[in-house]
């Protein structure tokens, strides 16, 4: 299976539209904790942020855009 039909069907599940949309912005933008560790970096770097989520969703674009994901 591939990552959008596991999406579609995740969100199908779900029965209402804001669980929906909560499962969307859990995936672009998870908890700032997660992205730190993603990246390999402790709370110290918070200032980061910013461009570690914004470098998170250009490569996830990208990705889906090439074909990739």
């Amino acid at each position: 299976r591939r990552w959008r039909d596991e999406l579609v069907s995740s969100l199908g599940s779900l029965p209402r539209w804001p669980d929906r949309l909560r499962l969307l912005r859990e995936i672009v933008f998870p908890s700032p904790r997660y992205v730190l560790m993603a990246y390999g970096f402790t709370a110290i770097a918070m200032p980061l942020l910013p461009a570690l989520y914004a470098h998170r969703i250009l490569r996830g674009a990208w990705n889906i855009l090439a074909g990739r994901k």
